[in-house]
C-alpha cells in the first residue's frame, strides 16, 4: 500500500487533489470513483515512485496541502515553485515581513525600509537553503540531460556528502551508473552498481530491474535493456509504468509486435500524468518502423503531450521522442520541419541516443553526420 497523488474534480465540479491509500494505482481510481471524483488524473505510481510520507494525525485538509505542493512541484521543480508552496504554508510570517516593507514605501521611511528588506532576504535566503538539496539534484539532472558527465558527477558528490535521503543517492547511483557506461563499457556501468550495491538493495525488485534497464542501454547492451524492463513489468504486473516502460524497449530496440501487445494490456488512465504521452509515442514508433501512415500523427501528438509535462527529468526522454517524430517527418516528405525539431533537441539528444536511433538518423539528415 502507498499514498497515491491525485487531481480531479468533485461531485459540484470543484477542482480536487489529494492522496489515496491504494495497492496500485487501479484500486485507487476505484476507489475515487466510489467517492465521486471525476476527471482523474494520477501523478504517481505505486510501484515506481518514491512514496510521499504524511504525519501521523495530519488531518484532511493539511493532506489536501501537502497534495498540492507535490504537483505544483512536480510540473515546476524550482525554487520559484518551492518558495511559493512555503509561503502558503507560512503566509503569517511572509504577511509580517512584508508589512514593515510597505510601511516603509508609503512613510518614506529609508530605516524601516532596510531593516524590512533585511528581513525579507533573510526569510528567502533561509527558504533557499531549505531548497538547497532539491536545487542540487535538478542541477544534477540538467547537467545529466546536457551530457556534462563532470558537471554531473561533481554535484552528485556533494549530495552524496549531504546526508541525502537513500530514495535520492540510489537513484544518483543508477545515473552515475550510466554516466560510467556511456564514457567506457557495460562493464564500468556495472561496477558503480556493484560499488553502491548495498544502498541500492533498498529499492524494490521491479524498480531495481527498471533502473539497472537504463544502464545496460547506455552500454549500448540493448537485449539485457529489453530483459530488464520485461522483469520489471512482470515482478509488477500491477504497474502501468513498468509495462509502458517495456513497450518503449521493445518499440525503439526490440520487437514492434511486441511493444504493440504489450501497449495493449497499459491501463491509460491509471498510467501517471506525466507518462501518458508516451502510450503516443510507442504506437507512434511501432507505425513509423511498419511504415505506416500514421506514424506522423502519433508522433506528433507524444512531443505535445510530453512538451507540456516535460521537466529536466524527462529531457532525454522528450528529446528521443522528438527525434522519431523527426524521422517520421522526414519520411513523410517533410524533410526541413523534421530537421528543425531534430535542431531543437540534438544538444541533448546526441548524448542519448542509442545506436539504432543514431543510425537512422545519420541515414537522413546531414548535420548529424558533421558534429
Amino acid at each position: 500500500m502507498a499514498n497515491v497523488l491525485y487531481s480531479g474534480k468533485d461531485r459540484r465540479g470543484k477542482k480536487v487533489s489529494g492522496l489515496i491509500e491504494a495497492a496500485n494505482n487501479t484500486e485507487a481510481l476505484r476507489t475515487l470513483d466510489a467517492m465521486g471524483v471525476t476527471e482523474v488524473l494520477l501523478h504517481t505510481d505505486v510501484s515506481t515512485s518514491p512514496g510521499i510520507e504524511v504525519p501521523a494525525g495530519e488531518d484532511e485538509r493539511e493532506r489536501r496541502v501537502r497534495a498540492r505542493r507535490q504537483i505544483a512541484i512536480r510540473r515546476s521543480p524550482g525554487f520559484a515553485t518551492f518558495l511559493a508552496n512555503l509561503a502558503r504554508s507560512m503566509p503569517v510570517s511572509f504577511f509580517i515581513a512584508l508589512v514593515p516593507l510597505l510601511l516603509g514605501l508609503f512613510l518614506h521611511d529609508s530605516q524601516l525600509l532596510v531593516i524590512a528588506l533585511v528581513a525579507e532576504v533573510a526569510i528567502v535566503g533561509a527558504a533557499y537553503w531549505s531548497y538547497r538539496r532539491l536545487g542540487s539534484f535538478v542541477g544534477f539532472t540538467k547537467a545529466y540531460a546536457r551530457g556534462q558527465w563532470d558537471t554531473a558527477l561533481r554535484v552528485a558528490g556533494k549530495l552524496r556528502a549531504s546526508s541525502s535521503p537513500p530514495v535520492l543517492l540510489s537513484h544518483l547511483s543508477i545515473m552515475e551508473a550510466c554516466i560510467a557506461a556511456r564514457r567506457g563499457s557495460t562493464a564500468d556501468g556495472l561496477a558503480v552498481l556493484e560499488r553502491d550495491q548495498a544502498l541500492l538493495e533498498t529499492m524494490t525488485p521491479e524498480v531495481y530491474a527498471s533502473r539497472t534497464a537504463s544502464v545496460y542501454l547506455a552500454g549500448g547492451d540493448y537485449a539485457e535493456a529489453v530483459s530488464r524492463h520485461r522483469e520489471a513489468s512482470l515482478t509488477a504486473p500491477d504497474s502501468q509504468v513498468c509495462r509502458l516502460d517495456w513497450a518503449m524497449a521493445e518499440a525503439c530496440y526490440g520487437d514492434a509486435d511486441r511493444a504493440e501487445q504489450i501497449l495493449d494490456g497499459v491501463d491509460e488512465q491509471a498510467t501517471p500524468r506525466s507518462a501518458q504521452p508516451y502510450l503516443a509515442f510507442v504506437r507512434g514508433v511501432v507505425a513509423w518502423r511498419r511504415h505506416e501512415p500514421n506514424a506522423v500523427n502519433q508522433l506528433e501528438t507524444a512531443v505535445s503531450g510530453a512538451r507540456r509535462t516535460a521537466q529536466p527529468a524527462s529531457w532525454t526522454l522528450l528529446a528521443i521522442c522528438t527525434a522519431y517524430y523527426a524521422l517520421a517527418l522526414y519520411d513523410a516528405g517533410e524533410r526541413d520541419r523534421g530537421q528543425r525539431e531534430l535542431r531543437r533537441v540534438w544538444d541533448i539528444l546526441k548524448h542519448h541516443a542509442h545506436r539504432p536511433l543514431l543510425d537512422a538518423l545519420r541515414r537522413r539528415f546531414a548535420f548529424v553526420n558533421a558534429v
